[in-house]
Parts: C-alpha cells; sequence; structure tokens
C-alpha cells in the first residue's frame, strides 16, 4: 500500500490532539458538583454521560503502586459491550516517551549517545541526504529540534511502499525526508512525527532489529508489561476491545476500526492495558527520582529536561508553569492524557476511544477530578 493512499483515510500528521482538524458538534459546558464525591467508577459515568463520550478510563497512581483506577462506558456505540478494566486502550502520541525510554536504554547499553548523528549510525548516507542534514543528533529528533516537519504529501514519498519489511520502510523514509529541504533551522523547534521514524530507524540500525522487537524486549519485558500491541486494539470482525469513534457525516458519533500506518509507530501507535500503563508510570515516577536500575540518573533526568524554553524534553511535554512533564495522544479516533507530578508523587491517565472536543473535556475534566479526590485523600 502507497503512503498517498493512506492519506486518503487517515491524516497522518495528527498524532497529538492539537493538530486535529475540527468537528461538528458544540462543547458542552463543564458540569459543576463533580468533586471527589462517591465513586471513581460512579464520576467517571457521570462525566461520560455528560459529554457524549462512549467510554472512560482512569487512573492514579504514586511510586509505589496503583492508587485509583476505573474504565466505565461502551467499547463501540452501537455495540452493548461494555469495557473492561483488562481492556486495551490507544495511546497514540504518549508512545512518544516509550520510543524515548528505548533511546535511553539504548544508551545505557552503549550502542548510542544523545549526540549521535544521522551520518555515524547511517555512514552510506553521506553525499545521499542533504548536507545540512548529516549531523542531526539523536537528542534533537527526540526534542523536535532538529529542523524537520511532516511533509507526507510530498510528491517524494510516492515510491514509499508501506508493506515492505518495516526495518527496510524506515530507513527509506529516513532517506526520503533527509533528501530535501525542511526550511528550518537546526534548534528550532517544530512538532513532527517523522523525527521519531528517524530516531527508531537509527535504534533498529544499531541493534539490527525491529523498534517493535526491542521495545518488547527492552522497555514492555523489561517492565513485565505483556497487554499491549500496536494499531487499533482488538479485532475487525468482533467488538472483543475498545474502537476507536469520530463524528461523521452525519453528524453522529461512530466507531472506526482504524490506525496510522506501522511506519508511524515510534511516534504513536502503541495500544496498552490500564495496569500496563499504571506500571508504566510508575518507573517513570521512579526514573524521575533516580531510582530506576533500567536508566541511569543523569539518562533519566534528560528524558524531563526542557529543550531550548520550547516546553518539550525527550518525549514529553513540559508545563510551563509546574514543570510537571506530560504527553497526550490521538490518532483522531482516540484521545489519551498522561501527566507526572513528581512534588506530590503521583501519575494520572486517562483515556476515551473518541477524539472530539468533548472527549478533550471530558479528559481534562477526569484528570482534574482525580487529582482532587488524591488531594481530599490526605
Amino acid at each position: 500500500m502507497k503512503l498517498t493512499q493512506i492519506l486518503g483515510i487517515i491524516l497522518l500528521s495528527c498524532l497529538i490532539w492539537n493538530c486535529s482538524g475540527d468537528t461538528n458538534e458544540e462543547p458542552i459546558d463543564t458540569p459543576t458538583g463533580i468533586t471527589g464525591d462517591g465513586t471513581l467508577q460512579n464520576v467517571l459515568e457521570v462525566i461520560t454521560d455528560e459529554y457524549d463520550v462512549p467510554a472512560l478510563a482512569a487512573l492514579i497512581v504514586d511510586d509505589e503502586g496503583t492508587l485509583e483506577f476505573s474504565a466505565v462506558g461502551k467499547r463501540a456505540v452501537e455495540s452493548d459491550s461494555k469495557v473492561s478494566l483488562d481492556d486495551l486502550w490507544h495511546i497514540g502520541s504518549i508512545t512518544k516517551s516509550i520510543t524515548s525510554t528505548l533511546a535511553a536504554i539504548t544508551i545505557e547499553e552503549g550502542f548510542l549517545n544523545w549526540d549521535s548523528t544521522i551520518i555515524e549510525v547511517f555512514p552510506e548516507l553521506q553525499g545521499v541526504i542533504l548536507q545540512k542534514y548529516e549531523h542531526i543528533e539523536l537528542q534533537q529528533l527526540l526534542s523536535m529540534t532538529s529542523g524537520l516537519k511532516d511533509d507526507f504529501e510530498n510528491p517524494i514519498y510516492a515510491s514509499l511502499d508501506l508493506d515492505d519489511f518495516i526495518i527496510d520502510v524506515r530507513q527509506e523514509a529516513t532517506v526520503l525526508s533527509l533528501s530535501f529541504d525542511h526550511e528550518l533551522l537546526h534548534g528550532d523547534y517544530e512538532y513532527a512525527n517523522v523525527n521519531y521514524i528517524i530516531a527508531a530507524a537509527m535504534i533498529e540500525q544499531v541493534y539490527g532489529d525491529s523498534w517493535e522487537n526491542l521495545l518488547a524486549e527492552k522497555v514492555f519485558s523489561a517492565l513485565s508489561l505483556y497487554a499491549y500491541g500496536m494499531g487499533a486494539p482488538g479485532s475487525e470482525d468482533s467488538v472483543d476491545q475498545p474502537r476507536g469513534h469520530h463524528i461523521n457525516d452525519m453528524g453522529q458519533l461512530e466507531s472506526v476500526y482504524l490506525d496510522n500506518p506501522a511506519l508511524l509507530a515510534p511516534a504513536g501507535r502503541v495500544h496498552i492495558s490500564l495496569e500496563g500503563m499504571a506500571q508504566y508510570l510508575i518507573f517513570h515516577l521512579r526514573a524521575h527520582q533516580g531510582n530506576v536500575d533500567l536508566i541511569s540518573q543523569s539518562n533519566a533526568a534528560k528524558l524531563y529536561e526542557d529543550v531550548g524554553g520550547h516546553n518539550y524534553a525527550l518525549g514529553w511535554q513540559i508545563d510551563h508553569a509546574t514543570g510537571n512533564p506530560w504527553h497526550n495522544g490521538s490518532n483522531t479516533f482516540w484521545y489519551a492524557h498522561m501527566e507526572l507530578d513528581p512534588k506530590r508523587n503521583i501519575a494520572i491517565f486517562v483515556v476515551t476511544n473518541a477524539a472530539t472536543q468533548n472527549a478533550q473535556i471530558a479528559v481534562q475534566l477526569s484528570l482534574d477530578v482525580l487529582s482532587e479526590r488524591f488531594d481530599a485523600s490526605k
């Protein structure tokens, strides 16, 4: 399947919400009276009903374990199948933090450095790619300061066959992306998924294995996380997992079984269980404290450091007011948000299987509720 064919189905560059298009719905005002009263399940049910989202899942952890978690609603609006605590949830560009975690492990194992350049990893590309891009560093790719931008509609990509061996596809995409002028300067911040395709290609090159296999071995297995996968969760033939949703041409919420192609997996194609996400956030709370074996304190700290004052670190956005690391994600059919609060020693994750304006509000309100419930418990 050609890349240009995929573009007609899914907007490739929109793996975080702020680059998504408009919907046909009107956002609903935030309901009052939703505080720390009642069970978390009851609160999420109220939010789900008020904001017309199919389902919500949420959790809060500290560095020792899960404090609260719940999942409510339907897997698909056309189905009576309810979500469960074991279901899998698409996390979109939150995947970028996982790719950056893999990069830190790669550095820890001595295969790369943060300042490793494209030409050092791919010396055969000298004279093939534009000279101005030969010395782009791994850390510049992960911090979106490489001087590259997404331009997948460029005719240069027409020859890219997405059905080829995935390592070859990412290397081909790397060559193509670095063969035309993106008209940005090194150090310029530009949120672009192409950065993570190339970073993954560098990691694949030094290990001789795919990003998918390396992620399974170096990150998920190391953290004892096994309920995860790539692409849309479940099967297309039955509603056995939550489905993504969008607003159709009739202005109605409709389920879909779609995702971005595997080329973009390092930028945002992971789905994971609530338990798995809890373990992942616990790991990063501990890593922020310099208290994990998998990554050294200095390499862990690098993940959460704002680069160039752009409020972006390495796979983590940085809240300009609090300094807290966070990231959201959407493949235009789901919306997810995670954040660390190291001062309070908590992390929160909320996801819904829709990508509407109301979905954003529902997720943000759920984040606020979990934060308030934690404070009320003290």
